[in-house]
């Protein structure tokens, strides 16, 4: 194992967590892997030719994957025209083709997504489970999330099918409970089932307890 301090890489960027604003988030041909990718490309765009430099290894250690993933999600954005690549001095430049992105009658409805940096550094999952875990976070109201695999379906841009599979997996994770209450419509008195996700009680202090963990070291594999 490589040591490395993955706290200090995140902070290199002088954030709070993960971002995809809704701009990004309101392309429709990306997967929420490349959004991720392409928003953090987007981020560092030289302010003057707005050029993007960043390298593959910091996309890779920002999220936590590998540098040959993050070479085929830039190759996926290559192919389907977001970006235009060019080498000058051996480095490489990606530019942003800006006649394709969405205009802002379009990305005006749609929403950012965040994750906070305590589920970001979290080791044991994946980049859409740390998604949909800080979309939970983010949107409990006295710790419960009442949202439907519809909602989380159609904000992510992933099938229900898939997204039961994700709630299922963090559950057995310990991240959240999750139950099934039959309720009463008041107005129509028609019987309707509600599910109710609740933080566990040591939600916090497991994310906690895993981010420290992943502070002092990388996988090898990131660096090839």
């Amino acid at each position: 194992m490589l040591k490395r301090d993955i706290k200090q890489m995140l902070l290199l960027d002088d954030c709070s967590g993960w971002v995809i604003k809704r701009k990004v988030n309101s392309i429709k041909d990306l997967t929420l892997t490349e959004k991720a990718v392409f928003q953090k490309i987007i981020f560092f765009q030289d302010k003057h030719d707005k050029k993007s430099r960043i390298t593959n290894l910091r996309i890779a250690l920002f999220y936590g994957l590998t540098s040959q993933y993050i070479y085929k999600i830039i190759k996926s954005l290559l192919e389907k025209d977001y970006l235009k690549i060019n080498y000058k001095d051996g480095n490489r430049e990606m530019e942003i083709n800006t006649t394709i992105m969405p205009q802002l009658e379009i990305y005006q409805y749609a929403e950012s997504l965040w994750v906070d940096k305590m589920i970001a550094l979290v080791k044991d999952l994946s980049i859409k489970e740390k998604f949909i875990l800080g979309e939970i976070h983010n949107k409990s109201k006295e710790k419960y999330f009442f949202g439907s695999n519809n909602y989380l379906a159609k904000k992510f841009g992933i099938g229900e099918v898939q997204i039961s599979r994700i709630i299922t997996t963090i559950k057995k994770k310990d991240y959240f409970t999750v139950s099934i209450r039959k309720k009463i419509n008041n107005r129509t008195a028609k019987m309707y089932t509600e599910r109710r996700i609740v933080l566990s009680g040591g939600n916090k202090r497991q994310m906690e307890r895993n981010a420290v963990e992943n502070l002092g070291e990388v996988d090898d594999s990131i660096l090839r």
